[in-house]
């Protein structure tokens, strides 16, 4: 039977890390449930347990109509039942999953946790604490605020490299067209012409005539190099690798602290605001953040265990910024520490969104710009010949 890797919390809210032998994660809590401690997070160190997983399962749809459901006063077994009933193919696997879990008597937390690609950790989490106070609506609220808002940033970031990644491509198709097509053509124009043409234009000439003479070969090399460019950056090390280079800009590596640092502090303030100790919740935040930041992060949970404030732990680990940790000062002071935590992701967030408006209105223009210049420069390397003959006519 494969091992499992549980971390609990105890009556008083103290972390403990237990490994059990089981068939299923539902028996790892079992067995943990037995020695007085609540499961919190359970991993298998040699085998990734997931019931029949579906990378298509919408989360947020299915939080916004399950909380329509449940503020309308349904269970969840109806609830469930009617999202099943309306759902699309690749829904309804997990559904039924779920279905059948609430009817062996599984709660909705421990049947979220047999599908933990659909469900985050951190929705999990909450769903578990509001089952203690009946206050599930209230949970599947506070994790719609931090998914959409996530998602908001997300998609910030997309559409600001959509439209320059959108001009590279037309702006290489038209490149490719005049080098392969064009070019050519002003090639055995410029054949019969009496002098020498300028040096630049016969460069670009004979680049022209080795495209169109070898097109089988430059689609070729242009469709493997589109094809590596896409496998190079699905993976995960490469991503890592292009990361690490860019974030050697200082001004870019704050912009990434800023963002990874905010998702942090939301999630952060979610589960203390819903009842979560502080040294469980930090451990159901690790999964946002990367190897170096996680480590960092780990430092600040023992720090915490000693006795040191949140603050002070998360400033001494560099996992804050001067106003952040200001903000959660005061939060410790007046004992609202979740929802200072949420204001200052809520403040970092802004930086980020500012940033990202600030590349869109500078790089598109100037990558607009380069690309007119190049095409701009080959036509003018066309026509100069043409000029030359003309002048040499007027004179």
């Amino acid at each position: 039977m494969p091992q499992f890797v549980v971390t609990a919390i105890d009556s008083a809210g103290g972390l403990h890390v237990h490994h059990f032998t089981a068939a299923t994660p539902q028996q790892a809590r079992e067995l943990c449930s037995e020695l007085g401690l609540e499961a919190i997070k359970i991993k298998s160190p040699l085998l990734q347990i997931s019931i029949q997983s579906s990378s298509k399962f919408k989360l947020i749809p299915f939080a916004q109509e399950l909380l329509a459901l449940q503020k309308a006063g349904l269970s969840i077994t109806e609830s469930l039942r009617g999202l099943h009933s309306k759902a699309n193919p690749s829904q309804k696997p997990v559904l039924q999953g779920l279905l059948q879990a609430i009817h062996e008597g599984q709660s909705l937390s421990n049947a979220l946790a047999g599908y933990p690609k659909e469900f985050p950790n951190l929705m999990r989490t909450l769903v578990r604490a509001a089952e203690k106070t009946s206050n599930l609506p209230q949970a599947l609220e506070k994790y719609l605020e931090y998914a959409q808002q996530a998602e908001l940033i997300k998609r910030k970031i997309s559409n600001a490299a959509l439209y320059p990644s959108l001009l590279l491509v037309v702006g290489g198709g038209v490149l490719v067209f005049l080098l392969m097509y064009v070019v050519p053509r002003f090639a055995g124009v410029y054949e019969g012409l009496q002098g020498d043409l300028p040096w630049l234009s016969k460069v670009l000439l004979w680049w022209g005539l080795t495209m169109r003479d070898h097109a089988a070969w430059v689609l070729l090399g242009l469709a493997g190099l589109t094809g590596f460019i896409f496998v190079t950056t699905r993976s995960a090390n490469n991503q890592r690798r292009v990361g690490q280079l860019l974030l050697r800009n200082a001004h870019l590596a704050n912009l990434w602290k800023s963002y990874r640092l905010s998702r942090l502090y939301r999630a952060l303030g979610l589960l203390l605001t819903g009842g979560i100790p502080v040294n469980a919740a930090l451990v159901q935040v690790e999964e946002l953040l990367g190897p170096d930041e996680m480590q960092q992060l780990r430092h600040a949970r023992q720090k915490i265990s000693e006795g040191e404030s949140l603050s002070s732990a998360l400033f001494s680990c560099n996992l804050t910024t001067e106003i952040a940790f200001q903000m959660l000062a005061v939060g410790e002071r007046t004992g609202s520490v979740g929802d200072m935590l949420t204001k200052a992701a809520q403040f970092l967030e802004s930086d980020t969104s500012k940033a990202v408006e600030v590349f869109s209105r500078i790089f598109e223009p100037a990558l607009m710009a380069l690309i007119g210049i190049i095409i701009g420069t080959v036509v003018v390397l066309m026509y100069m010949p043409i000029f030359e003959l003309a002048n040499s006519l007027q004179s």
